[in-house]
């Protein structure tokens, strides 16, 4: 008889119906978040689609608002380089669009603001955004991310383009 588990649903349906997020904010709207109950703790989720369709953005997003609700993030980003994500980062921070950010084409004050509202964030929520990209010192295989997670202890991890991630040691 499967019973692993029972007691946690119980309270997630309860808490469901009373309206309440039992779990992290997925960050694609209350509404989502009042249906499901956010992502939850231990569980494994997967975003997939066609090239193009905003999976990276929306992992940022998830991430971002985890944030916002104290929660540390890792996100691990391994199609693009730190100043790439850095940019999508503040994007979803200031809610602008990132190809205004990437070309350059905010002023200083835009800028200033977005970096701002970042650290903010991270003041009151007391929290750290945690990225890693394919760019970094090591390539990110199960072992090294495990390694992470125990040394950093974030409130949810992301792997933006898991089939980039190496199995083995080299």
């Amino acid at each position: 008889k499967f019973t692993k588990g029972q007691e946690d649903f119980k309270e997630r349906k309860e808490a469901q119906s009373r309206g309440g997020l039992v779990g992290i904010p997925t960050g694609f709207g209350r509404e989502m978040d009042e249906f499901t109950g956010g992502w939850q703790k231990g569980n494994l989720y997967a975003l997939v689609g066609i090239t193009g369709i905003g999976k990276s953005f929306l992992s940022m997003l998830t991430a971002f608002s985890a944030m916002r609700s104290g929660y540390s993030p890792l996100l691990i980003a391994l199609e693009g380089n730190v100043i790439r994500e850095y940019f999508r980062l503040l994007s979803v921070a200031n809610e602008t669009n990132n190809l205004n950010l990437h070309r350059g084409r905010l002023n200083d004050d835009e800028y200033f603001w977005s970096e701002k509202r970042l650290r903010d964030v991270a003041n009151e929520t007391k929290t750290k955004f945690y990225l890693g990209t394919f760019g970094d010192r090591e390539f990110y295989t199960p072992k090294t991310v495990r390694y992470h997670a125990q040394r950093l202890k974030p409130g949810l991890i992301i792997v933006d383009y898991l089939t980039l991630m190496s199995a083995n040691e080299r």
